[in-house]
């Protein structure tokens, strides 16, 4: 599952951005000497992709912007 979740990730990422493994998560990322005027002085990162003891996660940053996806993901309400 890992694996094909992150050949998916690879072959689907934009130009410009580069995969990073750092404490235990893939992290996809435009890097600072690309995109240097960040407010944290960190990397943008679009999506992280971590395996946990029973589950794999599949963080999506850019979800959490100002305005809804217009396709796709979307809130479910209860």
């Amino acid at each position: 599952m890992m694996r094909t979740l992150r050949r998916t990730i690879l072959e689907s990422l934009p130009n410009g951005y580069v995969e990073r493994f750092e404490h235990g998560v893939f992290s996809y990322e435009i890097p600072l000497s690309t995109y240097p005027n960040t407010y944290n002085e960190r990397p943008l990162v679009l999506a992280a992709l971590a395996s946990q003891k029973s589950y794999v996660t599949l963080y999506l940053m850019a979800v959490y912007g100002t305005s809804p996806p217009k396709h796709g993901l979307r809130k479910r309400t209860p």
